[in-house]
């Protein structure tokens, strides 16, 4: 089996291109033709293969998403978009995900617009989001993906979505309630007892989803105050950055601080923090490149164990860096309970690079790198 480069062998100007070719090329073995639907994950066995495993409709609609990026910056898909997308929405009928749901709003503006108001109708009007558990548990990423979706669309098609107004009013006074007084997003905002205490933890994906969201629903409703939510919380995201570019895991609403560091995850370095930071910087006027520069890095290399996640002969990006031994969520909790918070000091005896990829990694990286008027570093 092939070494992978190592951060000597990658240059940081040279690696936005390398990682979407490599992005594009690697799909293709995660996608699966009969069923028009991207694998849940690829990963290496004993013998050094890659299997895939699964099928996953968000992570399918999230790499379409990034597909359709890399079409709009004059680049062809390696799978038919169209037809994967014309499947996605005609069996959407059993999804119980607002989420997906947002997300799939999401793809279908950017890409085909025509579809926007069948989902509106079903899904949509008349209180039907009631039927979805993470709409009534005021989950933070799942309805900022919503609120993207629903952004995007207006943005897309003007006042023939007036219907649309009243609930993304409603999407986005609930995200605001779910953000903490320290610039940090809660996980949920459900009131029992755990959800209190799970509700106040929230991970990096609630962190950059929302901020992303705020900024694109302040854009297209025309809504400057929700800036400000948005800006504070990529400050202090890019504040509590780790030395080595590291962006962490788990989050505390209440104090601030970070609670839980590893898994650090490929995509938050490559995907998740740079489409966000560029949003943020383009909104707000605020040059945010250095802490991407760091995120890139710590993918090449320049990490806490000198190894780099870039697999270029197989087409992978490793999905993170973790603990031999992950600190469980009580842990976290008790952290948090006797205000231990802050980075932990030791949470394992070892750290390793966990070797399997998802599709929905390369979906964001294309989405953040992949655009026509391109990201500059």
């Amino acid at each position: 089996m092939k070494m992978a480069k190592t951060s000597a062998d990658w240059k940081t100007e040279e690696i936005v291109p390398s990682l979407i070719e490599l992005a594009t090329k690697g799909l293709v073995k995660m996608y699966d033709p009969s069923k028009r639907l991207f694998c849940y994950r690829m990963r290496e066995v004993e013998d050094g293969s890659l299997v895939p495993y699964g099928t996953s409709r968000r992570y399918t609609i999230i790499t379409l998403i990034g597909l359709c990026r890399l079409e709009e910056g004059g680049r062809r898909s390696p799978i038919d978009v169209r037809s994967t997308i014309d499947k996605l929405v005609l069996e959407f009928g059993n999804n119980d995900n607002v989420g997906d749901l947002g997300l799939l709003i999401w793809l279908c503006a950017l890409a085909y617009p025509e579809y926007l108001d069948r989902l509106y109708d079903k899904y949509l009007k008349d209180n039907l989001l009631e039927r979805f558990g993470d709409f009534r548990e005021a989950r933070t990423m799942e309805l900022s993906w919503l609120l993207t979706g629903m952004s995007y669309a207006k943005k897309r098609l003007g006042a023939q979505l007036q219907n649309y107004d009243q609930l993304a009013e409603k999407i986005y006074g609930v995200i605001l309630c779910n953000y903490g007084g320290k610039a940090i997003f809660r996980h949920s905002g459900t009131r029992s007892v755990t959800g209190r205490l799970r509700g106040r933890i929230g991970s990096f994906a609630d962190q950059v989803y929302p901020s992303y969201a705020l900024l694109i629903f302040s854009y297209a409703f025309n809504r400057k105050e929700a800036l400000d939510p948005a800006i504070e919380n990529v400050k202090t995201l890019c504040r509590l950055q780790g030395e080595f570019g590291q962006w962490w895991w788990h989050y505390d609403a209440k104090s601030g601080g970070v609670v839980g560091r590893y898994p650090v995850y490929s995509v938050h370095q490559e995907g998740m923090a740079p489409m966000t930071l560029f949003e943020a910087g383009k909104r707000a006027g605020v040059d945010f490149s250095q802490y991407i520069h760091r995120g890139l890095d710590w993918i090449i290399g320049k990490n806490e164990i000198n190894e780099c996640l870039i697999d270029k002969e197989r087409q992978m990006i490793w999905r993170s860096i973790s603990p031999t031994r992950i600190r469980s969520l009580q842990e976290e909790f008790c952290s948090v309970a006797t205000k231990t918070v802050g980075v932990p000091k030791s949470i394992s005896s070892g750290l390793k690079v966990l070797r399997e990829s998802r599709p929905y990694c390369f979906g964001w990286l294309l989405y953040a790198f992949a655009a026509k008027d391109g990201w500059s570093l």
